[in-house]
């Protein structure tokens, strides 16, 4: 018997005979070095290759943007999949963009009169089109609470949230802002929260976390480990090597921000130098919404004379290269999910050495990576330390990092668990 919502049957979602119903995927921006949008991608491509109609709308792009996305998606996507992208043109109100309607343009609210030409768009009429014939929408903190109700107005689709982090990061993201929560604060989230029909989470930890967090949230729960694009990892390992030939190389992937604690690694490997003169330290991603920590972790490292050592490459598209090729991972957060840099890395069997945070060690488990316990610089220099002195702790570590994400986060899994959970999860 196929199982069905809003009229719409489901039961058929694994097969590639009989009625199908559409889903749409909402996301934030392209190419934007967030952990969302790529996961969400991934979404998008394991629930298309299961045989469902899928389309993917992103909030804020330009149109080279999204037919690059086209590309990559139709080189990468296997056995048929259906996967379309367009832009939201203002449809639906987001993080990123307002949406546009007739009525904000006059009033007290009103729009530039420029505005007006959202309302013509090709992608919106295509969009919306899409959005009324789905039965699932899939979003992680994209559309505004304003948003949600539009497109409940339009679709009347269940919609579900990607929850691609900690609960306590996950709120502090959808306020950004500085300073103390007020209790109507809250409320306003709560409410955000309760409009999503089901609720996928990246780890058993975190969904532990957010129902003792929101014991009263009604929505469907889950836990789909997320994977990687494993194709792109491995053109990585077919690529030449980014690093100077015969040192050792520490690699450090996160946007800069000062909960990523890219200053504290500074430090202490500034500590460690002298004694491991053939190590060097290279960190990728651009600057996030704090600005001036990048450049004032570029200014120490040139005072502490790293300048030969320690390299800020940037946002880099070739991550994966970098990855192939170190010799350990670094990542010293403060707050993460399960960071896809870790996943990528434990793909690879490279050694990792993180913080000790509950959606890192879920997914690599007590041994899969040299801890850091404490964040300080002296905390991050002893560690590093033991890490170097001991290669051979280092190499079981990958070993067993490798381990769990295959028992894991396969992408093969992965996909069979997203659209698993997006059958029976949601047809409850």
């Amino acid at each position: 018997m196929a199982l069905c919502v809003g009229g719409r049957c489901l039961g058929t979602w694994l097969s590639l005979e009989g009625p199908r119903t559409g889903v749409v995927v909402l996301i934030e921006k392209i190419d934007s070095g967030g952990g969302s949008e790529p996961t969400l991608v991934e979404f998008a491509v394991a629930v298309s290759e299961g045989g469902v109609p899928t389309h993917i709308v992103v909030s804020s792009s330009k149109w080279v943007q999204r037919f690059l996305l086209r590309w990559r998606l139709s080189r990468a996507s296997r056995r048929g999949a259906r996967l379309t992208v367009s832009s939201m043109g203002r449809l639906v109100d987001s993080r990123a963009a307002r949406s546009v309607a007739l009525k904000y343009l006059r009033g007290p609210s009103r729009l530039r009169f420029t505005a007006f030409r959202f309302l013509l768009g090709f992608d919106r009429t295509r969009t919306r089109r899409f959005l009324r014939s789905a039965s699932v929408i899939l979003t992680s903190q994209t559309i505004s609470t304003r948003g949600i109700e539009e497109v409940t107005r339009l679709s009347g689709a269940r919609l579900v949230l990607n929850h691609n982090g900690s609960p306590e990061d996950f709120l502090w993201k959808w306020f950004r802002r500085p300073g103390p929560l007020t209790a109507a604060d809250f409320t306003e989230y709560e409410r955000y929260l309760n409009a999503f029909s089901s609720i996928a989470f990246q780890s058993d930890a975190h969904m532990e976390e957010f129902v003792a967090l929101h014991p009263d949230n009604a929505s469907v729960k889950g836990v789909v480990w997320p994977s990687c694009n494993e194709q792109k990892i491995l053109a990585g390992v077919r690529s030449r090597s980014p690093f100077n030939e015969g040192s050792f190389n520490l690699l450090c992937v996160a946007k800069f921000q000062s909960a990523k604690g890219q200053l504290e690694l500074v430090h202490a490997f500034g500590s460690l130098a002298q004694e491991f003169p053939d190590v060097n330290m290279t960190f990728l991603g651009g600057e996030s919404s704090e600005r001036g920590y990048r450049d004032h972790c570029i200014r120490v490292a040139q005072s502490l004379g790293l300048s030969g050592r320690v390299f800020f490459e940037g946002y880099r598209r070739d991550v994966a290269a970098y990855l192939a090729h170190c010799d350990a991972m670094v990542l010293p957060s403060s707050s993460e999910g399960v960071s896809r840099a870790v996943r990528e890395a434990s793909f690879l069997g490279r050694p990792i050495v993180c913080s000790r945070l509950s959606g890192l060690e879920g997914f690599l488990g007590p041994s899969g990576a040299l801890y850091f316990e404490d964040r300080t610089a002296a905390g991050l220099h002893n560690t590093l330390r033991h890490a170097l002195l001991n290669p051979q702790a280092l190499r079981l570590a990958g070993e067993v990092a490798r381990s769990a994400y295959l028992e894991k986060a396969s992408f093969d899994k992965f996909a069979a668990s997203a659209r698993g959970f997006l059958l029976t999860q949601i047809s409850r």
